[in-house]
């Protein structure tokens, strides 16, 4: 599928890789900066000696008056001259004479020949730490060269023009040009490697990729602020974003969620509602427990089921025992509810997954699984049933037959298109009814002003605020959501 790239979608570009564009020619100018400040502090000077070619023609009738032939023929000679002045043969000469002890490779590097355009003159200029080996070296080269073309064409058609003199003063290297300069060259291999990351990056990222690829209605974004979960987690008090603050951008987020999960319900009491992902770390868990909260505080008696016998985290999240729970009900062969735990969320009751099973796909498929579902969808208004990841497993494909709707979450730029596309096509194969997707971890610059002004302003002031609060109290036993 071609993609369409706008101003918009350009900016958000810039905004996701603007580390490496920034902080890429940063790092290479300040390393280059610091390599030519160490490795140029010895100065570097440079003689030049000038040769002036003549033309055999012009050698042999010098008597003759004016040859335009032969004037024209010296810009020609220069330039096939050139390349014999760095020559092996005159090179040795020139270490033989001065008695370097340099070889070849290493004098041939500081030596550069360039010919005066349309003229007949080549300027031989020699680089050295000692300014008088330079003009030594540069007037050796003259001389030698001149030397071999005789040998070779039995005339001499050399004349050096100007000797090489000692230099006073070292190269002048414009060292913040340079670095400049390699800086906008990071800069523009930044922008590169943004652009082809984000070209190869065919992750499901916005509302409009969702909609667009898997053809779903987008029902719920959910925002992440990373400093907020940062705080929150490492609190260990309240572990939600619903909890920790009713104003929050997230709150409001699931408020929205709600709304729209209860209108797609034909009824508004006994729904059973499954959530799942096409992966892991997507945050359905978590988008489970912040639903629930969200319904209890609607009024709704709310049950959350850990269906996830691979791998549970209900009972870490509500420091919950794990060790009969769901399993315990499926492998006794017992559809009650005793061993449904109350929560200290009034309203919020969860029943764990118990011990961990490596095939738990029998016991789900059982028909005591169904009678558990039946029993939990009288005695609650909404069954939250926290769902395994879709691929590569059977269980949310028996789970999803049982229930009366799908939630399917999406974790922004957690997951490849395919993977999607393929998780839906699994829930479309057992008929599952797929109520809609729900964006997690959406940034919230991204949301723009869709987010409620309230819940924006001043969110950090009043989380920082209400955490310090949070150290003279005790933590009740109980609160209501």
């Amino acid at each position: 599928m071609e993609r369409e790239i706008d101003l918009r979608r350009l900016g958000e570009v810039l905004g996701k890789r603007w580390r490496i564009i920034l902080f890429l020619p940063l790092g290479v100018a300040l390393i280059c900066g610091t390599l030519s400040f160490f490795f140029s502090a010895q100065p570097v000077y440079m003689a030049t000696a000038t040769l002036a070619i003549g033309n055999p023609t012009e050698i042999s009738q010098q008597n003759s008056g004016f040859n335009l032939d032969a004037i024209l023929a010296g810009p020609q000679m220069a330039k096939i001259f050139e390349p014999v002045v760095k020559s092996r043969t005159v090179e040795q000469k020139v270490l033989d004479q001065l008695n370097l002890s340099l070889n070849i490779a290493q004098l041939d590097s500081q030596v550069i020949v360039s010919s005066v355009q349309d003229s007949d003159l080549i300027a031989i200029s020699v680089t050295d730490t000692d300014p008088i080996l330079a003009a030594l070296i540069a007037n050796s080269m003259a001389e030698k060269f001149s030397e071999v073309v005789i040998e070779l064409k039995k005339v001499d058609t050399v004349r050096v023009l100007d000797r090489a003199v000692i230099p006073d003063l070292p190269i002048i290297v414009n060292k913040k040009q340079m670095v400049l300069s390699i800086g906008l060259i990071a800069f523009l291999l930044g922008l590169g490697i943004a652009f082809l990351l984000e070209y190869l990056d065919d992750s499901l990222r916005n509302r409009k990729d969702v909609e667009n690829i898997l053809q779903m209605q987008v029902i719920g974004q959910i925002p992440y602020d990373f400093e907020y979960v940062k705080e929150d987690i490492e609190s260990k008090s309240e572990r939600f974003w619903t909890l920790a603050n009713s104003q929050s951008p997230a709150a409001e987020a699931f408020r929205t969620l709600r709304t729209n999960l209860l209108f797609n319900m034909p009824d508004s009491i006994h729904q059973q509602v499954l959530i799942t992902s096409t992966g892991s770390n997507e945050g359905k868990s978590m988008m489970a427990v912040n639903l629930a909260i969200s319904l209890v505080r609607a009024g709704k008696l709310v049950l959350i089921i850990d269906a996830n016998l691979r791998n549970p985290i209900q009972h870490e999240y509500f420091r919950l025992n794990n060790d009969v729970g769901l399993f315990g009900m499926l492998s006794s062969g017992s559809a009650g509810l005793e061993y449904v735990v109350q929560t200290q969320i009034l309203g919020l009751d969860v029943l764990t997954s118990g011990p961990v099973l490596p095939s738990p796909v029998e016991l789900l498929d059982s028909l005591t699984m169904k009678d558990v579902l039946k029993e939990a969808k009288a005695a609650y208004d909404v069954v939250i049933i926290d769902a395994p990841p879709t691929l590569a497993i059977a269980d949310v494909s028996i789970l999803a037959q049982a229930v009366d709707g799908v939630i399917f979450v999406v974790g922004t730029g957690a997951v490849s298109r395919e993977y999607a596309l393929e998780a839906k096509r699994q829930l479309e194969k057992v008929e599952a009814k797929i109520m809609g997707v729900v964006l997690n971890k959406v940034n919230l610059k991204s949301l723009g002003g869709k987010l409620n002004s309230r819940s924006k302003e001043g969110f950090g002031f009043r989380m920082r605020k209400k955490l310090k609060r949070s150290e003279f109290r005790r933590p009740s036993k109980s609160f209501t959501a």
